[in-house]
Protein backbone atom coordinates (compact mmCIF):
# COMPACT_ATOMS: atom_id res chain seq x y z
CA UNK A 1 0.00 0.00 0.00
CA UNK A 2 2.98 2.03 0.50
CA UNK A 3 4.22 2.01 -2.78
CA UNK A 4 0.73 2.41 -4.15
CA UNK A 5 0.13 5.78 -2.46
CA UNK A 6 3.95 6.98 -3.20
CA UNK A 7 3.18 6.15 -6.60
CA UNK A 8 -0.35 8.52 -6.64
CA UNK A 9 1.61 11.41 -4.23
CA UNK A 10 4.62 11.36 -7.08
CA UNK A 11 1.87 12.56 -9.45
CA UNK A 12 0.56 15.56 -7.35
CA UNK A 13 1.31 18.93 -8.73
CA UNK A 14 2.43 21.75 -6.06
CA UNK A 15 0.87 19.38 -3.38
CA UNK A 16 -2.53 18.49 -4.87
CA UNK A 17 -3.67 15.59 -7.00
CA UNK A 18 -4.49 16.10 -10.26
CA UNK A 19 -7.99 16.51 -10.47
CA UNK A 20 -7.77 19.30 -8.58
CA UNK A 21 -4.41 20.91 -9.20
CA UNK A 22 -4.76 20.78 -13.15
CA UNK A 23 -8.01 18.60 -14.53
CA UNK A 24 -7.17 18.66 -17.92
CA UNK A 25 -3.99 15.96 -17.35
CA UNK A 26 -6.11 14.22 -14.81
CA UNK A 27 -7.74 11.07 -15.39
CA UNK A 28 -10.97 12.01 -13.99
CA UNK A 29 -13.81 14.24 -14.64
CA UNK A 30 -15.51 15.73 -11.73
CA UNK A 31 -18.97 17.05 -12.50
CA UNK A 32 -22.05 17.75 -10.19
CA UNK A 33 -25.18 15.60 -10.71
CA UNK A 34 -27.63 18.33 -11.99
CA UNK A 35 -25.01 18.95 -14.71
CA UNK A 36 -24.76 15.14 -15.69
CA UNK A 37 -28.37 14.59 -15.92
CA UNK A 38 -28.30 17.59 -18.28
CA UNK A 39 -25.57 16.11 -20.92
CA UNK A 40 -26.51 15.04 -24.11
CA UNK A 41 -25.74 10.99 -25.08
CA UNK A 42 -23.49 12.26 -27.48
CA UNK A 43 -21.49 14.72 -24.38
CA UNK A 44 -21.74 11.68 -21.96
CA UNK A 45 -20.26 8.82 -24.49
CA UNK A 46 -17.60 11.16 -25.68
CA UNK A 47 -16.44 12.31 -21.89
CA UNK A 48 -16.14 8.12 -20.81
CA UNK A 49 -14.15 7.49 -23.76
CA UNK A 50 -11.29 9.68 -21.80
CA UNK A 51 -12.36 9.83 -18.47
CA UNK A 52 -13.34 8.35 -15.12
CA UNK A 53 -16.38 10.66 -14.15
CA UNK A 54 -17.17 10.93 -11.03
CA UNK A 55 -20.65 12.37 -10.40
CA UNK A 56 -21.03 14.56 -6.77
CA UNK A 57 -24.12 15.51 -5.50
CA UNK A 58 -26.13 12.24 -5.83
CA UNK A 59 -29.14 11.35 -3.79
CA UNK A 60 -28.72 8.16 -1.76
CA UNK A 61 -30.07 6.19 1.05
CA UNK A 62 -28.95 7.67 4.45
CA UNK A 63 -27.95 4.32 5.88
CA UNK A 64 -25.25 3.78 8.58
CA UNK A 65 -22.86 0.96 9.13
CA UNK A 66 -25.11 -1.03 11.31
CA UNK A 67 -27.88 -4.16 11.63
CA UNK A 68 -30.16 -1.81 10.31
CA UNK A 69 -27.69 -0.73 7.24
CA UNK A 70 -26.33 -4.15 6.54
CA UNK A 71 -30.04 -5.91 6.32
CA UNK A 72 -30.69 -3.90 3.12
CA UNK A 73 -28.38 -6.15 1.55
CA UNK A 74 -28.89 -9.09 2.87
CA UNK A 75 -30.23 -10.84 6.13
CA UNK A 76 -27.26 -10.96 8.80
CA UNK A 77 -27.82 -14.50 9.16
CA UNK A 78 -27.04 -14.81 5.32
CA UNK A 79 -23.94 -16.63 3.98
CA UNK A 80 -21.93 -14.35 1.70
CA UNK A 81 -18.07 -14.74 0.03
CA UNK A 82 -15.49 -12.65 1.67
CA UNK A 83 -11.90 -11.74 -0.48
CA UNK A 84 -9.33 -12.48 1.85
CA UNK A 85 -5.47 -13.23 1.68
CA UNK A 86 -3.08 -15.78 2.04
CA UNK A 87 0.58 -15.84 1.97
CA UNK A 88 1.43 -18.07 -0.63
CA UNK A 89 4.09 -20.81 0.87
CA UNK A 90 0.91 -21.49 3.28
CA UNK A 91 -1.69 -22.47 0.88
CA UNK A 92 -1.91 -25.72 2.32
CA UNK A 93 -3.81 -24.37 4.66
CA UNK A 94 -6.60 -24.04 1.69
CA UNK A 95 -6.94 -27.81 2.11
CA UNK A 96 -6.71 -27.92 5.79
CA UNK A 97 -9.77 -25.84 7.38
CA UNK A 98 -7.53 -23.87 8.88
CA UNK A 99 -8.39 -19.74 9.29
CA UNK A 100 -6.32 -17.84 6.82
CA UNK A 101 -7.76 -15.30 5.83
CA UNK A 102 -6.00 -11.79 6.18
CA UNK A 103 -2.71 -13.37 7.88
CA UNK A 104 0.56 -11.09 8.45
CA UNK A 105 2.55 -10.46 5.86
CA UNK A 106 5.83 -10.41 6.39
CA UNK A 107 8.29 -8.21 4.46
CA UNK A 108 9.49 -9.47 1.15
CA UNK A 109 6.27 -12.18 1.24
CA UNK A 110 3.97 -11.96 -1.81
CA UNK A 111 0.33 -12.81 -1.08
CA UNK A 112 -2.57 -14.09 -3.05
CA UNK A 113 -6.35 -13.56 -3.09
CA UNK A 114 -8.44 -16.00 -1.64
CA UNK A 115 -12.26 -16.28 -1.03
CA UNK A 116 -13.54 -17.26 2.56
CA UNK A 117 -17.14 -17.80 3.64
CA UNK A 118 -18.96 -16.07 6.69
CA UNK A 119 -22.16 -14.51 7.43
CA UNK A 120 -23.24 -11.30 7.03
CA UNK A 121 -23.20 -10.96 10.58
CA UNK A 122 -19.54 -11.78 11.02
CA UNK A 123 -18.99 -8.30 9.49
CA UNK A 124 -19.83 -5.89 12.31
CA UNK A 125 -18.85 -8.42 14.79
CA UNK A 126 -15.30 -7.79 13.48
CA UNK A 127 -15.80 -3.95 12.97
CA UNK A 128 -16.44 -3.23 16.57
CA UNK A 129 -13.90 -5.57 17.77
CA UNK A 130 -10.59 -3.96 18.11
CA UNK A 131 -8.97 -6.83 17.02
CA UNK A 132 -11.39 -7.88 14.28
CA UNK A 133 -10.24 -9.17 10.95
CA UNK A 134 -10.76 -6.94 8.11
CA UNK A 135 -13.41 -8.23 5.78
CA UNK A 136 -14.33 -7.29 2.24
CA UNK A 137 -17.95 -9.10 1.60
CA UNK A 138 -18.37 -8.92 -2.36
CA UNK A 139 -21.55 -10.78 -3.33
CA UNK A 140 -24.72 -8.92 -2.33
CA UNK A 141 -26.89 -9.07 -5.71
CA UNK A 142 -29.76 -6.51 -7.13
CA UNK A 143 -29.38 -3.96 -4.49
CA UNK A 144 -29.45 -0.64 -4.83
CA UNK A 145 -30.34 0.14 -8.61
CA UNK A 146 -27.51 2.58 -8.89
CA UNK A 147 -28.03 4.32 -11.88
CA UNK A 148 -31.74 3.36 -13.18
CA UNK A 149 -33.08 6.67 -11.85
CA UNK A 150 -30.70 8.99 -13.94
CA UNK A 151 -32.98 9.36 -17.17
CA UNK A 152 -30.09 9.10 -19.58
CA UNK A 153 -28.54 6.15 -18.42
CA UNK A 154 -29.38 3.81 -21.32
CA UNK A 155 -27.24 6.47 -23.48
CA UNK A 156 -24.21 5.09 -21.85
CA UNK A 157 -24.99 2.04 -19.92
CA UNK A 158 -23.65 -0.76 -22.67
CA UNK A 159 -25.30 -3.52 -20.68
CA UNK A 160 -28.30 -1.88 -20.92
CA UNK A 161 -28.09 -0.91 -24.12
CA UNK A 162 -27.06 -4.70 -25.60
CA UNK A 163 -29.74 -6.21 -23.21
CA UNK A 164 -32.61 -3.90 -25.13
CA UNK A 165 -31.24 -4.87 -28.80
CA UNK A 166 -31.26 -8.65 -28.23
CA UNK A 167 -34.22 -9.31 -26.25
CA UNK A 168 -36.54 -11.17 -28.41
CA UNK A 169 -33.66 -12.16 -31.26
CA UNK A 170 -33.02 -15.76 -31.75
CA UNK A 171 -31.58 -17.74 -28.90
CA UNK A 172 -31.69 -14.65 -26.53
CA UNK A 173 -34.74 -15.20 -24.89
CA UNK A 174 -38.02 -13.18 -25.21
CA UNK A 175 -39.24 -9.76 -24.41
CA UNK A 176 -40.75 -11.13 -21.49
CA UNK A 177 -37.65 -11.82 -19.89
CA UNK A 178 -36.45 -9.42 -17.09
CA UNK A 179 -32.76 -7.64 -17.08
CA UNK A 180 -30.29 -10.00 -14.66
CA UNK A 181 -29.92 -7.73 -12.56
CA UNK A 182 -28.59 -10.41 -10.21
CA UNK A 183 -25.71 -10.57 -12.13
CA UNK A 184 -24.85 -7.72 -13.07
CA UNK A 185 -25.92 -4.98 -10.53
CA UNK A 186 -24.63 -5.79 -6.58
CA UNK A 187 -23.48 -4.53 -3.35
CA UNK A 188 -20.14 -4.45 -1.44
CA UNK A 189 -19.65 -4.44 2.34
CA UNK A 190 -16.22 -3.92 4.21
CA UNK A 191 -14.78 -2.93 7.41
CA UNK A 192 -12.32 -0.38 7.52
CA UNK A 193 -8.97 -0.73 6.04
CA UNK A 194 -10.64 -3.39 3.53
CA UNK A 195 -8.61 -3.56 0.00
CA UNK A 196 -8.94 -4.35 -3.36
CA UNK A 197 -6.04 -4.68 -5.34
CA UNK A 198 -5.46 -3.41 -8.96
CA UNK A 199 -8.09 -5.68 -11.67
CA UNK A 200 -10.17 -4.96 -14.45
CA UNK A 201 -13.52 -6.74 -14.42
CA UNK A 202 -14.82 -8.92 -16.39
CA UNK A 203 -17.00 -9.10 -19.75
CA UNK A 204 -15.95 -5.77 -20.74
CA UNK A 205 -18.30 -3.99 -18.82
CA UNK A 206 -17.48 -0.44 -17.38
CA UNK A 207 -17.69 -0.40 -13.97
CA UNK A 208 -20.22 1.85 -11.89
CA UNK A 209 -20.32 2.41 -7.85
CA UNK A 210 -21.89 4.52 -5.87
CA UNK A 211 -20.99 4.94 -2.13
CA UNK A 212 -23.38 4.95 0.47
CA UNK A 213 -22.11 5.23 3.88
CA UNK A 214 -18.41 5.66 4.71
CA UNK A 215 -15.92 6.59 2.22
CA UNK A 216 -13.80 4.31 -0.89
CA UNK A 217 -10.60 5.43 -2.08
CA UNK A 218 -10.50 4.54 -5.98
CA UNK A 219 -7.08 4.32 -7.81
CA UNK A 220 -6.87 3.98 -11.33
CA UNK A 221 -4.12 3.64 -14.29
CA UNK A 222 -4.62 6.91 -16.19
CA UNK A 223 -4.03 6.98 -20.17
CA UNK A 224 -3.34 3.53 -20.40
CA UNK A 225 -4.54 1.21 -22.73
CA UNK A 226 -6.05 -1.28 -20.91
CA UNK A 227 -8.14 -2.14 -23.03
CA UNK A 228 -5.29 -4.46 -25.21
CA UNK A 229 -4.05 -7.67 -23.67
CA UNK A 230 -0.73 -5.96 -24.01
CA UNK A 231 -0.95 -4.15 -20.75
CA UNK A 232 -0.67 -7.08 -18.86
CA UNK A 233 2.24 -8.61 -20.72
CA UNK A 234 4.23 -5.15 -19.84
CA UNK A 235 6.54 -6.35 -17.00
CA UNK A 236 5.85 -3.27 -15.28
CA UNK A 237 2.43 -3.92 -14.24
CA UNK A 238 1.52 -6.25 -10.99
CA UNK A 239 -1.59 -6.68 -9.43
CA UNK A 240 -0.49 -6.18 -6.01
CA UNK A 241 3.27 -4.66 -5.90
CA UNK A 242 4.74 -1.13 -7.79
CA UNK A 243 8.16 -2.59 -9.31
CA UNK A 244 10.93 -0.56 -9.96
CA UNK A 245 11.14 0.84 -12.84
CA UNK A 246 7.00 0.44 -13.43
CA UNK A 247 6.52 3.68 -15.69
CA UNK A 248 2.76 3.38 -14.65
CA UNK A 249 1.11 6.41 -13.57
CA UNK A 250 -1.71 5.73 -10.50
CA UNK A 251 -4.19 8.35 -9.56
CA UNK A 252 -6.39 8.27 -6.87
CA UNK A 253 -9.51 10.01 -5.27
CA UNK A 254 -11.53 9.49 -2.03
CA UNK A 255 -15.48 8.58 -2.81
CA UNK A 256 -18.05 10.12 -0.32
CA UNK A 257 -21.55 9.16 0.38
CA UNK A 258 -23.53 11.14 -2.57
CA UNK A 259 -20.71 10.76 -5.35
CA UNK A 260 -20.78 8.34 -8.17
CA UNK A 261 -18.21 7.14 -10.52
Amino acid sequence: MKQFFERVESGYENGEPLHIANPDRSGFAIISDEKFRDMSAQAVQELIRHKNVVITGCQYPKLKFDEAGLRTLAPLDSQVSFIGTCLICNMDLLNNGVDYTFSPVAKGQNTTPATVSGLVSDILDNARDPDGKILNAIDFPACFPVLDDIPNHLSFATDVAAWDYLRGKPYCGNFTNQYPTAHMRWGLAGTANSVTFLHIDSDGFATFVRVVTGKKVWGIVPNHQLSSIDAFLYQGFLLDEIPAGSTLALEAIVLRPGDIL
